[in-house]
């Protein structure tokens, strides 16, 4: 939602894909400052101004809960019609909007399976871009003093956080 009554008709609706890393770019375009080199976002300022301008085909996510009991990273890439997680499971967004149903591999129409290579291949580009290589990663435990321990979930991974004994309390057992 954004509201600039100087620049913007209201009651327009945008479909395009826009990222958080878009918003920085997108601000320092409209207050007339440069985008600083290294920043990996993309205006959407002539969007906003009911102009054409230059829409992501997909978005990548890498998203690792910090706040909960169920701290399983999740990773994927989507477009506007499908969503593919590292795991494997694609969804249809369109007919299954809230992921009841991954789509079976063996029974992939033409169009579907050129969803998934194209998603596949942005999952591709950013291997290396998280903290950890969970395409790797099978089962590692850490000494019990860590208090983490790291299981794979087939493509995801969650850290699971104990309460570690401080050695006085373990000193009095």
């Amino acid at each position: 939602i954004a509201s600039w009554p100087a620049a913007m008709k209201q009651g327009r609706v945008n479909r395009d894909l826009i990222s958080s890393a878009d918003f920085l770019p997108t601000i320092c375009e409209a207050a007339g400052v440069k985008v600083p080199t290294e920043v990996d976002g993309v205006s959407f300022l002539p969007q906003l101004r009911g102009e054409k301008g230059t829409p992501r085909e997909w978005l990548y996510c890498w998203y690792s809960p910090r706040q909960r009991q169920d701290l399983t990273v999740r990773e994927f890439a989507f477009d506007h019609h499908y969503k593919l997680y590292r795991s494997g499971q694609l969804f249809d967004l369109a007919a299954d909007p809230f992921e009841q149903q991954p789509l079976e591999a063996a029974a992939l129409t033409d169009d579907r399976r050129i969803a998934k290579a194209k998603l596949q291949a942005v999952l591709d580009q950013f291997r290396d871009a998280r903290p950890v290589d969970v395409a790797r990663l099978r089962h590692v435990e850490q000494p019990r003093e860590s208090g983490v321990e790291v299981v794979d979930g087939s493509g995801e991974w969650m850290l699971r956080r104990e309460p570690v004994a401080r050695r006085n309390d373990r000193d009095a057992e």
